[in-house]
Formats: C-alpha cells, sequence, structure tokens
C-alpha cells in the first residue's frame, strides 16, 4: 500500500512540476521537462533528463550534512558529462524541504544546498528548482555549476503569478522601495494580481533578502482595471499573520 500511495504521489508531484511551474505556458523550443524520467530515493525524487545515467547509493565520503539535516542512507549520484553529481535529500527539522548538491570534478569537489520542494536536471548538467520553502512564494531557480561553485542564475526578476487580497489600503508605486509616484491607491481587501517580486539578493548566511534598506520585499502587481505599480510588503508568516498589504505573501519557513 506505501509503495502504491508513493507512486501516486510521484505522479502528483510530476504533474505539479511540469505543469505547475515549468511548462504551464512552455514557449517554443523549450524543454517542458515532460519526458524526463523520475529517480526516486530518500522517500523523494528529482527529475533527470533522459540521458543522464543515475544510480542509488549508501553514501559518499565527501558529501557532508549540513547543521540539523538529515539524508538518510540513500543517496542519488548522477554521471553528467565528466562530473559525477551526487545529490541528498531531507525534509529538514522543521518540514523545510531541501536538496543537498555535491559535485565531484577530479580530486576537487563543489557543494550547494537547495531549498526547494522539486527539482529537475538536464543534460548539460544545470538544475531547475522551485518551491515554496525558506520563501515567500513558488520560488523558480536555475542553477548553474561552474569551476567553484553552483550558482544561481539572475534573473531580472522571480515570477509570483498569484492573484490575492490586500490585508491593508496600499499605493502602487512607480518604482520599488515605496518611492516614485503613485500609480493607484486601493483600499483594504481589494484584490490584486502579483506579477513578478524584485530579484533577491543573498545575505552572509545565503538567505534571500530585500535590496531595500528598509528590509521589505517589493512586488510588482497590477489591479482589476489593469494598472500596474511596484508593492512594498511586509511578508507574513505561519503563525497566521497574513502579509502586509499582500495578505497571501507568506514566509514559510521558521
Amino acid at each position: 500500500m506505501r509503495k502504491i500511495s508513493f507512486g501516486i504521489c510521484i505522479l502528483l508531484f510530476s504533474s505539479l512540476f511540469v505543469n505547475g511551474a515549468f511548462c504551464a505556458q512552455p514557449q517554443k523550443g523549450a524543454t517542458p521537462f515532460v519526458n524526463y524520467k523520475v529517480a526516486e530515493f530518500n522517500g523523494s525524487f528529482i527529475l533527470l533528463d533522459p540521458i543522464l545515467k543515475y544510480k542509488v547509493i549508501k553514501n559518499d565520503a565527501a558529501f557532508e550534512e549540513p547543521f540539523g539535516q538529515f539524508y538518510g542512507d540513500e543517496l542519488l549520484q548522477v554521471e553528467c558529462g565528466k562530473q559525477s553529481v551526487v545529490i541528498g535529500f531531507s525534509n529538514g527539522p522543521s518540514e523545510d524541504p531541501n536538496f543537498e548538491i555535491l559535485v565531484r570534478k577530479g580530486k576537487k569537489s563543489i557543494s550547494k544546498n537547495i531549498a526547494s520542494e522539486r527539482i529537475a536536471m538536464s543534460s548539460a548538467c544545470q538544475f531547475y528548482a522551485n518551491g515554496n520553502t525558506d520563501n515567500s512564494f513558488n520560488m523558480r531557480q536555475k542553477f548553474s555549476i561552474t569551476d567553484n561553485e553552483i550558482l544561481e542564475i539572475e534573473q531580472p526578476f522571480y515570477l509570483v503569478d498569484r492573484t490575492c487580497k490586500t490585508s491593508t489600503a496600499t499605493v502602487l508605486k512607480t518604482e520599488r522601495c515605496g518611492k516614485g509616484r503613485a500609480v493607484a491607491s486601493l483600499p483594504k481587501g481589494s484584490d490584486v494580481h502579483i506579477l513578478i517580486s524584485e530579484w533577491f539578493k543573498n545575505d552572509e548566511h545565503d538567505q534571500k533578502i530585500s535590496n531595500c534598506e528598509s528590509g521589505n520585499e517589493n512586488y510588482l502587481v497590477s489591479t482589476p482595471f489593469g494598472l500596474v505599480g511596484w508593492v512594498e510588503n511586509v511578508r507574513g508568516d505561519i503563525y497566521g499573520n497574513p502579509g502586509k498589504p499582500l495578505s497571501c505573501i507568506v514566509f514559510n519557513g521558521d
């Protein structure tokens, strides 16, 4: 029964991975991951390009568990070009799903922890991650292996594409960080569509933070009429406090 249930979960998450996050509106020539194979390990899975070879291993001498993480006795080893990639999955100490990526290049190894619910790996040894782990929305990220690190590919913005109500009155501005001219004023309880967020920088602990001095995150939103402007938002938390003024922007983490 557990095996059947896990199989159903894989189908559901694969569907979310393909249809919900990566391929909702695939562009011409895009790789929609629909033909990727499912590689299961440690109660989770990743999607792999069909040409990649992999196997489940018990351990790896260079694989280290970050503080508070436990990756069990199943790791995934993937051969990609001249690189050997070892991947571990953990739910963290408090339901914080994440993947630990170790890349061995000859005698040298580099690693990266990616907080995410789902990951796909292409034949170019690039990682595509999405999920609402330790962030405020379903964040889509791409990572590339360089000579010295596993680097997130910088985007101008992060796609949010979510509709919610305002928890307080708000003003849409022409610039981020609460600056610029007013575009529209909305009362509490207004419906808005969140289009994108600013690109977040990483602090010394590799946590994403705003580029504004206030520390508040910035989102480009549209009104029901179609006016577009920036909103500076104080994110909510998992203890029941909504985001202000964007109620649905809630940090999913401790």
